[in-house]
């Protein structure tokens, strides 16, 4: 074989797909905003289009010229890199200590929205499974089956949520701080989750099983009790901002060798690269987060669009038949109707309108990133086939879709035009040392529901 066939094309193609993939991101980035659509969505439709679904039905097969066999794995390479940098920045945006003082209400909503619609979830898929009985791999437990799929459906995407919120000038307000805390919360629990139940179908058996679990807390102890206080200590000593390049490949470092540990233990990378971003210390400076984070950040939004593309070449609408269809809109109504029943139900319960409620529970259901990283794992353990993959790739994209809508007509108050128009920012709005706005005056500000404490406007009062 020529040299120049030997070592030449895989490169160039690859480079070449990377670069058709970034572009068609870009292309469909106006199309989001006029939408009013997070970017999210569009690099999911990107690789769905991409993909067989749209792409593949062009005579040509050119998903296949775009992107050969021998070049996927280099482009499977640039997704799990692209994987463990934004998980990396999701776990970084995860505060902890943003919990104290609320501990309680967060907790119960964080744990009714995924204990609920695991549970409808887990009894669709058992259900749908026995009807369907190709959905699963044929060696998977039904009950291991049914268990990764609602646990993967229950799971709220923390990063997508974010800037969802933050593209609807929402971050501050009560809603936007409640969600954002039980989709923190919720992501802790879903990964321990995730990695109990994929342990659980992979059949490794009791002793495997007892001794991964075993190394994930020792894993958890020592990124808690030597990491997290190095780190800290590092960040005391050391001027980050200005020592930025030798900072950020430290922290660059760590990220990788702790998502290597995970990987080594037999769980995905993106553990111990959302592990290690918990374990970073907060920097309320903006040079140190913009120094250190935000090139990690935009690292991983950057190179995820690969990652996009390969769960796009693997998913294809077009082998969905008439009961898949049925499946899947079973599964979306279990987990959609679970999530926001299990959220608002809680979050009603701690003295919420009922309007503030379902927002909260339309907003738990982002999905997104997260859920996709949890299905590529399920599938490359063996828990799911490939028409199962493309009903979750569906469903994640419609769920998570529905969202910005939604919020929108349950936070903009009537003839309002917008969520911030009913639930602005906190600086934005009123609050107890000063008078509500014109606008505001005579209309009771989201987040004031039944059972809050401290002052209303003169209007709210009861005489």
């Amino acid at each position: 074989m020529p040299m120049h066939q030997a070592h030449g094309p895989t490169p160039v193609v690859a480079l070449t797909g990377l670069a058709v993939i970034l572009l068609c991101g870009i292309a469909l980035v106006p199309v989001c905003r006029r939408l009013r659509q997070p970017v999210i969505i569009g690099e999911i439709a990107v690789g769905i289009l991409l993909g067989p679904s749209v792409l593949g039905q062009m005579p040509g097969d050119l998903p296949h010229l775009l992107f050969p066999d021998e070049v996927r794995p280099y482009l499977g390479v640039i997704a799990e890199i692209g994987i463990v940098f934004f998980l990396f920045a999701a776990g970084w945006e995860l505060d902890l200590g943003a919990l104290r003082g609320r501990g309680r209400a967060v907790v119960a909503v964080s744990v009714s929205s995924m204990a609920l619609p695991l549970l409808c979830v887990t009894a669709t898929a058992f259900a749908v499974q026995a009807v369907h009985p190709a959905l699963p791999a044929r060696h998977v437990h039904p009950l291991a089956f049914s268990l990764f799929v609602g646990t993967a459906l229950s799971i709220t995407a923390f990063s997508v949520l974010a800037r969802v919120l933050h593209e609807n000038r929402l971050h501050n307000s009560p809603v936007g701080t409640m969600t954002t805390a039980a989709a923190g919360v919720g992501e802790v629990f879903a990964w321990c989750g995730v990695t109990a139940v994929i342990a659980l179908g992979s059949g490794g058996g009791t002793g495997q099983i007892a001794r991964t679990a075993a190394e994930l807390v020792c894993y958890g102890l020592v990124m808690a009790f030597l990491i997290r206080p190095v780190l800290r200590r590092l960040a005391d000593r050391m001027d980050l901002a200005q020592h930025h390049s030798l900072a950020l490949a430290v922290v660059s470092a760590g990220l990788f060798l702790s998502a290597g540990v995970t990987a080594w233990i037999g769980v995905h990378a993106a553990l111990g690269a959302f592990a290690f971003g918990v374990a970073m210390p907060r920097h309320q400076d903006p040079a140190t987060r913009q120094a250190i984070v935000a090139p990690l950040q935009q690292m991983g939004s950057l190179l995820l669009a690969a990652f996009f593309v390969v769960t796009g070449l693997s998913a294809d609408l077009t082998t969905l038949s008439g009961l898949g269809v049925l499946s899947a809109v079973l599964l979306l109504v279990a987990a959609w109707v679970g999530k926001f029943s299990g959220a608002a139900l809680a979050h009603r319960a701690f003295g919420a309108n009922w309007r503030e409620s379902a927002a909260v529970g339309v907003l738990l259901n982002c999905r997104g990133v997260t859920e996709l990283v949890v299905l590529a794992m399920g599938r490359q353990a063996g828990l799911i086939g490939d028409k199962l993959f493309t009903m979750l790739v569906l469903i994640a994209l419609l769920t998570t879709a529905a969202v910005t809508p939604l919020t929108g007509l349950l936070t903009a108050p009537s003839g309002g035009t917008g969520p911030h128009s009913v639930c602005p920012p906190l600086e934005q709005g009123w609050n107890s040392n000063r008078a509500p706005p014109p606008h505001h005056r005579g209309a009771r500000p989201c987040g004031l529901g039944r059972g809050r404490t401290g002052p209303r406007p003169s209007s709210s009062r009861r005489n």
